[in-house]
């Protein structure tokens, strides 16, 4: 039997953003700019995390809900929440995935390299939301 972990996290979807690198008293620094997207969307999530990390292989299933842009008519904006109209725009896809991925990695489950399958789907919602589904395989290590 498969275990599911699901739930979502309401607000608009964040973006992974590269760390900046720089020099200071010769020596090099880093900085994660999206370290407080990924604290903030963690302490949201963390009420659903396992007891333990899962160790088995996961599939994730995710879906970012952007709202309808204010520019949209009244027709556009329901021909979008439909899904007539779909945000290909930034934020990219892959920088979803990340942000959420380096949010859970440690906590959800121990490693990244764990995930086996992805889905991933942006879409217009009058609710934005990132909506999270951890199905647990076996077979894994």
């Amino acid at each position: 039997m498969k275990k599911i972990i699901e739930f979502s996290i309401v607000g608009e979807p964040k973006a992974w953003k590269r760390p900046k690198h720089f020099f200071k008293n010769n020596k090099m620094w880093a900085y994660n700019p999206s370290q407080k997207d990924q604290e903030t969307f963690l302490s949201l999530a963390i009420k659903y995390k396992p007891d333990k990390p899962i160790i088995d292989p996961v599939k994730l299933d995710l879906e970012f809900y952007f709202s309808v842009p204010k520019s949209f008519s009244k027709k556009k904006r329901e021909l979008a929440i439909r899904g007539g109209i779909l945000p290909a725009k930034r934020p990219d896809i892959d920088n979803l995935m990340k942000m959420v991925i380096d949010a859970l990695q440690g906590r959800f489950f121990l490693d990244d390299s764990q995930i086996v399958s992805i889905m991933a789907r942006k879409i217009y919602s009058e609710i934005p939301e990132t909506k999270i589904k951890i199905t647990i395989l076996q077979g894994g290590r």
